[in-house]
């Protein structure tokens, strides 16, 4: 399936959570996120998590916390 992270078009296997999805774009950015530096959020700027679900299609914005 593919979705975008940052504009950028990701494949990933169906099933795949955000953190899959964020593996995929930078491990450097995953670390980011992980560790709380930077969070993720949806195209409506909702944060999403590294263990939710991701449908076809999505897009997903990495953004400096606060």
């Amino acid at each position: 399936m593919k979705v975008k992270v940052n504009n950028r078009e990701i494949e990933t296997f169906s099933g795949a959570l955000v953190g899959d999805a964020l593996l995929k774009y930078s491990k450097k950015e995953y670390k980011f996120i992980r560790n709380g530096e930077k969070i993720v959020v949806d195209k409506h700027d909702n944060k999403r998590f590294l263990s939710g679900e991701l449908s076809a299609g999505e897009t997903l914005y990495i953004k400096n916390k606060g």
